[in-house]
């Protein structure tokens, strides 16, 4: 199994910072929609998006873990397989999360 050596490391930083920015203001907009006891369209569309979200993230660490970003010299071709295999389920569910976020910023303004 592959470690974490070269930009794998600052891509699992870049990951992780981004992760628990996005469910920090996921619980506070959480927090405004229990509070406020208003819920719209908008908040069906971020609250789908957790889903796909948290399947992109894990599937990113674990993608920077069996060496995304790293030589290919240095894996093994398991390891290969196995970074490219969580790398494509990131790929899938990219447009899965990033689309119900768009319609969520455009039903909030509308």
């Amino acid at each position: 199994m592959a470690d974490f050596y070269q930009a794998s490391s600052s891509l699992l930083a870049c990951i992780l910072i981004f992760a628990v920015a996005g469910y920090t203001l996921l619980g506070f907009r959480l927090y405004t929609w229990i509070t406020r006891r208003a819920w719209g369209p908008d908040d069906w569309c971020m609250a789908y998006t957790t889903i796909p979200l948290m399947v992109q993230s894990i599937s990113r660490i674990l993608a920077a873990h069996f060496g995304i970003r790293q030589r290919i010299a240095r894996l093994s071709l398991l390891d290969l397989k196995n970074a490219l295999l969580w790398w494509n389920i990131f790929a899938f569910c990219y447009p899965n999360s990033m689309l119900p976020i768009k319609l969520s910023f455009v039903f909030q303004l509308i």
